[in-house]
């Protein structure tokens, strides 16, 4: 037992260390210049365990290995459902039935093409393929640890992910303003709003590609972004159901073991219904919303704890060839779907 006598202060530690690695990062990313770069601490956090994981890894005591895996799995799971704090259904609602129309054919076009691409013409695997779909279509590396608890996919394979939003994110960051600010779009400020939001990968590049545009259309940008992150829960849900179909229905006509339902995404709707209800004290909100910062990063602390170099380039370049299909297909597609409907 993790949390035993003889074993809980081993465990503590290795969670302690994934915690003093999320401080770190979050400090790191409060910084104004580190800001600017759309960098967000959860991303900080999980570059920093990798480099620790392939400098000094060698280092930690093997005692304190399950406390960060426990960080890297059910401290995660926790972080996933206490997110469900910073939405309600009434911003649900208010985002009006065209932006999640966008948002979701967004989400699942991505995904979708993820999955041919990914397991048919790179022959990745499956898990791989959603976790570089999901990052880039739903909301970066949030997502990416939603699908991970959803899957129950290796660390590995949630770094390699996380790594491709990263890149292709900040690409789109940098390049969508400088496109926009020169002229060469063609779109009006809203309309720049609504494709940042519906095809920028990360919540915090949306925001850094506002500014960087001028700042004008930073609401339509995070409103749009914000459909893509509240859509999350049910595209999980539906992503469950469909592996947990294709598991029952194999071809060679043997029931094989469908995937652990993802009860934490369940429990992420109720605190989101929770929260709708408006009966917890904002300042109690505010208090949790921080703590859930904290545990979050922590578990990318610990994900790239458990990410060696070995690990990650075992499947080859076939993750940033397939996020750079996806990287296309956002920018390009969804430039075109804004002319025409926005």
């Amino acid at each position: 037992m993790l949390f035993s006598s003889a074993r809980i202060h081993d465990t503590m530690n290795g969670i302690l260390l994934s915690l003093l690695f999320a401080l770190s990062a979050m400090y790191l990313g409060s910084m104004s210049w580190m800001a600017a770069t759309g960098l967000s601490p959860l991303i900080l956090a999980i570059f920093m365990g990798m480099i620790y994981a392939n400098t000094l890894r060698s280092k930690l005591p093997a005692e304190w290995v399950p406390g960060v895996q426990f960080t890297a799995k059910n401290i995660l799971r926790l972080s996933i459902i206490l997110y469900g704090f910073r939405l309600t259904f009434h911003e649900i609602a208010s985002l009006g039935w065209q932006v999640l129309a966008l948002d979701l054919a967004v989400i699942v076009s991505t995904l979708g093409l993820a999955w041919l691409v990914g397991t048919k013409l790179l022959g990745m695997d499956r898990d791989s393929s959603l976790l570089v779909g999901s990052g880039s279509g739903i909301c970066g590396a949030a997502a990416v640890l939603a699908t991970e608890g959803t899957l129950q996919s290796e660390p590995y394979k949630t770094a390699s992910a996380v790594a491709t939003v990263v890149i292709f994110g900040t690409i789109s960051m940098l390049l969508y303003p400088l496109a926009q600010t020169h002229g060469w779009l063609g779109l009006t400020d809203k309309q720049f709003g609504i494709w940042s939001g519906a095809t920028i990968h990360e919540v915090a590049q949306v925001v850094a590609a506002g500014n960087l545009a001028g700042g004008v259309s930073y609401a339509d940008a995070v409103l749009v972004k914000m459909g893509r992150v509240l859509l999350m829960a049910p595209v999980l849900l539906f992503i469950r159901w469909l592996l947990q179909y294709f598991a029952t229905h194999s071809k060679s006509g043997k029931a094989t073991k469908a995937p652990t339902p993802p009860w934490f995404i369940l429990y992420f709707i109720a605190v989101v219904a929770l929260n709708s209800l408006d009966l917890i004290p904002k300042s109690m909100v505010n208090a949790i919303n921080q703590i859930d910062q904290l545990l979050l990063v922590a578990a990318m602390a610990a994900l790239g704890i458990e990410s060696t170099w070995e690990k990650i380039t075992a499947s080859g370049p076939k993750s940033f060839m397939l996020a750079s299909v996806l990287f296309v297909w956002l920018s390009v597609g969804g430039l075109m779907v804004v002319k025409t409907f926005f």
